[in-house]
């Protein structure tokens, strides 16, 4: 590839991982508004997040503050809620959270907000797969202008932006 090439799918994705990270954080907690869940470090009821989201992220946090490997839980795809329990587990990020505040609530408030960020990340990542995935193959079989133009189609397509 030439040179000009590189950095053509360079600022295709970063493009692609701009459009998909400006909408990462929504519905943020601010604790002016929640101040009976923020010192806990836990989502409020009402914060509006996809409806089935939180299964990905308060399983394994239900997994990892016992240190209970069973997720007694199997409705719901278990690749990113084992992905994000090995996170947790590894990377020690629930350091200091306590399983008494949490014991007995609702698994939707039962993880901090930044857990659910670092859970949307993973769209995130595969995006970028789809629109390098995209750009490589048309490369081979069309040329690069047609690779270029269906990678920033596959970039900017609505419902795959919506869902990241």
């Amino acid at each position: 590839m030439r040179r000009i090439d590189w950095v053509a799918v360079t600022i295709l994705l970063l493009f692609t991982a701009g459009l998909r990270i400006i909408g990462i954080s929504y519905g943020q907690l601010n604790p002016d508004y929640f101040p009976s869940t923020a010192p806990y470090k836990m989502l409020h009821e009402q914060v509006p997040i996809q409806p089935d989201e939180y299964f990905s992220v308060a399983v394994p946090m239900e997994m990892t503050l016992p240190n209970n490997l069973n997720p007694r839980f199997f409705n719901y795809p278990g690749f990113i809620a084992n992905t994000n329990f090995f996170a947790f587990h590894l990377g020690g990020i629930l350091d200091g959270v306590s399983y008494d505040d949490r014991r007995g609530e609702s698994l939707r408030v039962y993880a901090d907000f930044t857990l659910y960020v670092m859970s949307r990340m993973y769209s995130v990542f595969g995006g970028l797969l789809m629109v390098a995935c995209a750009y490589s193959i048309l490369r081979m079989v069309a040329g690069r202008y047609v690779a270029l133009s269906a990678g920033l189609l596959v970039a900017v397509t609505y419902t795959l932006v919506q869902h990241a």
